[in-house]
């Protein structure tokens, strides 16, 4: 995986909290995970957190709201672990869904909190590289604010990532879509409280990490 690469080959990127779903904490790959992170920080500054539905991350100005899932939440296979998050900066809102699958919509949608937080966001982070199992359109027409939305996905890959049909429904409903086979790394610059100066870009910051979970 991705971040089982970032911590095994320490390649100038130093992690030093690594934030896992609550789903899918006793498999082997999330302890392995574990591991590598301690092997990765070299000191006791590495963390690793348990993250769950209502639990929050602030960085400086950003939030990072935990939308799914639930510790209830049952998952029928590795995606639907995935964490779903919201992030807020200002008046700008965006929507990271990882892996997640249209069952796991299903339930969002069914929870006012985490349907209000879907109905706000302006920017989507399509699901799984946009495969055809997520991003129905039951959930697009929930989240009727949606403005743009970038899929990540390798040229060519051998799922046919993205689908043609979550890309067609995006577009129907007025939703820019930027592909990372076709643009590149997908760059967004925002100035805070300043929404529609929304400017995208193609090709460190740091701030102080606080986790937050509900008393």
């Amino acid at each position: 995986s991705g971040i089982r690469y970032l911590l095994a080959e320490n390649g100038g990127i130093r992690i030093e909290n690594l934030v896992l779903p609550v789903l899918g904490r006793e498999e082997d790959i999330a302890k392995e995970l574990e591991e590598l992170m301690q092997s990765h920080s070299f000191t006791s500054k590495g963390k690793v957190w348990e993250m769950k539905a209502g639990d929050r991350i602030k960085a400086g100005d950003l939030t990072f709201t935990c939308l799914y899932p639930e510790i209830e939440d049952k998952a029928e296979n590795r995606n639907q672990q995935s964490l779903v998050l919201a992030m807020t900066y200002g008046d700008l809102n965006l929507l990271f869904t990882g892996d997640t699958e249209a069952v796991c919509e299903k339930r969002m949608m069914e929870r006012p909190f985490v349907k209000e937080q879907i109905r706000r966001a302006d920017v989507l982070k399509t699901a799984h590289h946009g495969s055809e199992s997520a991003t129905s359109q039951d959930f697009l027409d929930i989240a009727d604010n949606l403005k743009w939305a970038v899929i990540s996905c390798g040229k060519n890959n051998q799922y046919g990532h993205p689908s043609k049909d979550v890309v067609q429904r995006m577009e129907e409903k007025g939703i820019e879509v930027f592909v990372t086979w076709e643009k590149g790394a997908v760059v967004l610059k925002n100035r805070k409280n300043l929404t529609k100066t929304l400017r995208f870009s193609f090709f460190s910051y740091r701030k102080s990490f606080k986790f937050l979970q509900p008393e």
